[in-house]
């Protein structure tokens, strides 16, 4: 995933705190087809992208626009682990 705000999240977590997890919901382009776009989510952490989530259930108007997701996110962290999904 090709995301210029990565940079800064990632510079933001490193500076308040080893344990912090930034998660933004957000349009995510695909890398290898550039007309694909899903309704999506990031993890940030201090060590950089934890990871990413393409929305599996898409309500209306969303399909206009969003391309359907196929996979859950899982995300390990030191306090557990976690299913993340978009409900917006």
């Amino acid at each position: 995933m090709r995301l210029p705000s990565l940079v800064f999240w990632k510079q933001y977590t490193q500076r308040y705190g080893h344990n912090l997890y930034v998660i933004l919901g957000m349009p995510i382009r695909d890398d290898d087809k550039s007309d694909v776009v899903y309704n999506g989510l990031m993890v940030a952490t201090p060590d950089g992208l934890a990871g990413s989530y393409h929305k599996i259930h898409l309500p209306a108007p969303e399909p206009n626009w969003a391309t359907r997701g196929d996979k859950p996110f899982i995300l390990d962290t030191p306090w557990g682990t976690y299913r993340l999904r978009n409900l917006l």
